[in-house]
């Protein structure tokens, strides 16, 4: 039986990796509008201004929108584990197949996960979530604007506020969907619930699935220097 030494796996791991590093793109926008497309390996592109169209296609991609606010970028990842950043502007986000980060950041964003495991962050400005792909998501509120909207799957995804307005990291439980719904069809005239069950710094309209709820938010009284959030039944209605 003819034996393989160690070393020798490692030069053939080596090239290979050498290999695949060498069909890695990086590419960069204009300030116009363009049209910016990845390959199938891991690639860095970059929109930069104007209203920019990336896709990323194959390999673990960062895609980047634009600086310049006013202008709106669409994002769409592709077949492996992205990560994607809208920047300024009002941006579409698409995260496609597999596990994805989306990161709306600022201007009034569209956030989609696709299919697979997603992480979806809104950011300042009015944003709106979908995590109804039938996976596990987390949508992350923190330093979110005043109005976002998130349509959810219940009892798979977990929704997460974190931040202060001071901007230190608070300690926080997420809520999934399951809990929130609950939250929303239980009287909270005359309890509070847990602090840090949901924090957040705006007004959050949460629709469920099948059951279309408009959820709005009501301050409580909570940790020094600010107040709480919480989900507040009163202001049910299908959203527009």
């Amino acid at each position: 039986m003819r034996r393989i030494s160690t070393m020798a796996v490692l030069s053939v791991l080596m090239v290979a990796l050498t290999a695949t590093a060498a069909y890695a793109v990086t590419k960069r926008g204009t300030n116009y509008g363009d049209a910016l497309y990845g390959t199938n390996y891991a690639d860095t592109v970059y929109g930069y201004g104007g209203a920019d169209l990336i896709k990323g296609y194959g390999g673990k991609d960062v895609l980047y929108g634009g600086n310049e606010a006013g202008w709106g970028d669409k994002i769409l990842g592709g077949t492996a584990d992205d990560r994607i950043l809208g920047q300024n502007g009002h941006d579409a986000l698409y995260g496609e197949a597999n596990n994805d980060r989306l990161d709306g950041g600022y201007g009034d964003d569209l956030i989609v996960g696709g299919t697979g495991q997603d992480t979806l962050k809104a950011g300042p400005g009015a944003d709106k979530i979908n995590a109804q792909d039938g996976q596990r998501d987390v949508v992350e509120l923190c330093g979110s604007g005043p109005y976002d909207v998130v349509y959810y799957d219940a009892g798979l995804d977990v929704l997460v506020g974190c931040i202060s307005p001071q901007g230190t990291a608070r300690e926080s439980a997420g809520m999934s969907a399951a809990e929130a719904r609950e939250a929303t069809e239980t009287d909270l005239s005359a309890q509070k619930p847990p602090e840090g069950l949901f924090e957040h710094t705006g007004k959050v309209l949460v629709e469920h699935k099948g059951k279309e709820l408009l959820v709005s938010e009501k301050d409580l009284k909570g940790h020094a220097g600010h107040g709480d959030r919480i989900l507040d039944p009163t202001g049910r209605s299908d959203p527009e």
